[in-house]
């Protein structure tokens, strides 16, 4: 009865064009990020094995700051998501 009700193909557009806004900082960014790849793995339309690097990918491209990308461009090329949004998180401190 009270289950999400979006399809796999809504679900999966949703998150391919999540891009962070104007008002949003990082972290507030992530989280929808996180809730959409969570419906994804229980629809089974994102295997978990690929979570990590769909996430890693998706929150890097949506960042809204060419400065905060170049800053975090080396972890984001060897990192998990975990660390990536932790080293954002930190740039984006110091930027401010």
């Amino acid at each position: 009865m009270f289950d999400n009700i979006q399809t796999e193909d809504s679900i999966m557009q949703e998150f391919y064009n999540a891009e962070q806004t104007e008002k949003e900082n990082t972290s507030e960014c992530a989280l929808p990020l996180e809730s959409l790849m969570v419906l994804a793995c229980e629809k089974e339309e994102v295997q978990h094995s690929k979570r990590n690097i769909l996430l890693k990918q998706i929150s890097w491209k949506g960042l809204r700051s060419v400065k905060l990308k170049n800053n975090t461009r080396v972890t984001y090329e060897v990192a998990t998501f975990e660390a990536l949004r932790k080293k954002v998180r930190i740039e984006e401190d110091e930027l401010k």
